[in-house]
């Protein structure tokens, strides 16, 4: 899909049709790295994390395993949207910008990007860079803010942050919205 790889530090944007298997090829993009060692952040808008961890196990990976050793991490927004968590409270950060293996993250984009600000200025430990992030519906995001201040976090913390941390990371947008 991609002929020359992703490169850490940078953002990618996949646009798919509602009818499209994209959350299967996320899946898959998700297993392929797991496989080949890279540290792996997938981030669910639209589908719970069990569901997430399920579909991976049947890929062969045993999702258990790789989130005691903090090579997988579920960034779960959907729980949130659907009641089923509390959103993290701000905190001050343990260690060097390390994530939990499973966060539940609210859309609030004024907090994100408190955090995300708050993550950058303390600097990252080299285990937290060069990850793979992976969004299962970033569009969601469109319900819950205007899209200037979603370009706007975007422009001035996200981008940022993907290159601070190294990251690889893939956004996902249903054409046309929802």
């Amino acid at each position: 899909m991609v002929p020359g790889g992703l490169r850490y530090g940078s953002h990618y944007v996949v646009e798919y049709d509602s009818d499209s298997p994209w959350y299967e090829t996320s899946l898959t993009i998700t297993a392929e790295a797991l496989r080949q060692e890279v540290p792996t952040e997938y981030h669910v808008f639209t589908h719970p994390p069990s569901d997430v961890r399920e579909n991976l196990s049947r890929l062969g990976l045993n999702t258990r395993r790789l989130e005691e050793e903090d090579k997988l991490r579920i960034l779960d927004t959907y729980d949130v949207m659907t009641g089923l968590a509390t959103p993290e409270k701000p905190v001050a950060m343990q260690s060097k910008g390390r994530e939990p293996f499973e966060a539940h993250h609210s859309f609030n984009l004024e907090n994100w990007s408190s955090k995300v600000v708050a993550l950058m200025q303390q600097g990252f430990a080299e285990n937290e860079k060069k990850w793979l992030h992976l969004d299962d519906n970033t569009s969601i995001l469109n319900h819950y803010t205007d899209e200037k201040a979603i370009i706007d976090t975007w422009r001035t913390r996200f981008i940022p942050y993907g290159r601070v941390r190294e990251l690889a990371m893939i956004h996902s947008f249903v054409s046309g919205g929802l």
